[in-house]
């Protein structure tokens, strides 16, 4: 056989054609399994709970204690009795939050790295919690 034989056209285009079959499967795989749904079971707000449990812990109890608004309207003593000392205080002229570590999930959104998910409980003025909210940052 023919050296030639080996590099003709026509075998030229099957080996791409198979290359590229075996990329879009490879790439189709690892994005199934990074980005397949991960759901994470939602626990009922119990502040006892909350104040012993580890910061993955406190992640499952959030969706209920954001939803139940039971933050709106306490003071910072009510608070650090719900929740406990905040990881950080952010202060400045225009707002005063405290935020709480809630530590790393998978997501979806994000292919490469979990996110760090945080608790922000935003004060007013006659330091009365505002709102509630979560964040996540890469």
């Amino acid at each position: 056989m023919k050296l030639n034989y080996y590099f003709s056209t026509t075998h030229k285009r099957k080996l791409v054609l198979v290359l590229i079959l075996l990329t879009i499967i490879s790439i189709s795989i690892f994005l199934y399994l990074r980005l397949k749904h991960k759901t994470y079971e939602q626990v009922p707000f119990e502040s006892q709970k909350w104040l012993t449990s580890s910061i993955e812990d406190r992640f499952l109890m959030y969706r209920d204690l954001l939803d139940g608004r039971i933050l709106i309207d306490k003071t910072e003593n009510e608070i650090e009795k719900i929740l406990g000392k905040p990881n950080y205080i952010w202060k400045d002229e225009q707002s005063y939050e405290w935020e709480y570590n809630l530590g790393y999930q998978e997501s979806a959104a994000s292919l490469m790295f979990p996110y760090n998910n945080w608790l922000h409980v935003l004060f007013q003025e006659d330091k009365k919690v505002e709102k509630a909210y979560l964040i996540n940052h890469d």
